[in-house]
């Protein structure tokens, strides 16, 4: 699967989408967190990277949807999913998101980045 249709397919599985706003926090207040082809990411951890687009795609929507199990509310989007290639030419998906039900912060409010869906490597 290419990365627009699994990000598409992603947005559908959750159904509420927003672009989220440029900052370490999300228009709720709360923090987003890093999924990437290996997983949810902490700060000093390496990106896992595979052979094939296909595989570290696959790997990004399964570690998506492990984030998103259990969860309600609206997608935020801080980075839209990026297929990143390395000098040796493996590959990772790297995003930053937040699934939250809290609502909008008021002075938040209308803060949103421009959306645009990321370029395959």
């Amino acid at each position: 699967m290419n990365l627009n249709a699994a990000i598409i397919e992603f947005e559908s599985e959750v159904g509420n989408v927003r672009t989220g706003i440029w900052s370490a926090v999300s228009q709720t207040w709360e923090e987003y967190v890093t999924i990437t082809s290996g997983g949810r990411k902490t700060e000093a951890a390496a990106i896992a990277v595979f052979a094939s687009q296909d595989e570290a795609v696959d790997r990004w929507l399964e570690a998506v949807r492990v984030y998103a199990k259990g969860k309600n509310g609206t997608l935020y989007w801080r980075a839209l999913p990026t297929l990143e290639k390395d000098e040796r030419g493996w590959f990772s998906v790297y995003s930053r998101l937040l699934i939250s039900d809290r609502p909008v912060t008021a002075r938040l409010e209308g803060k949103e980045l421009v959306r645009c869906y990321p370029k395959a490597a």
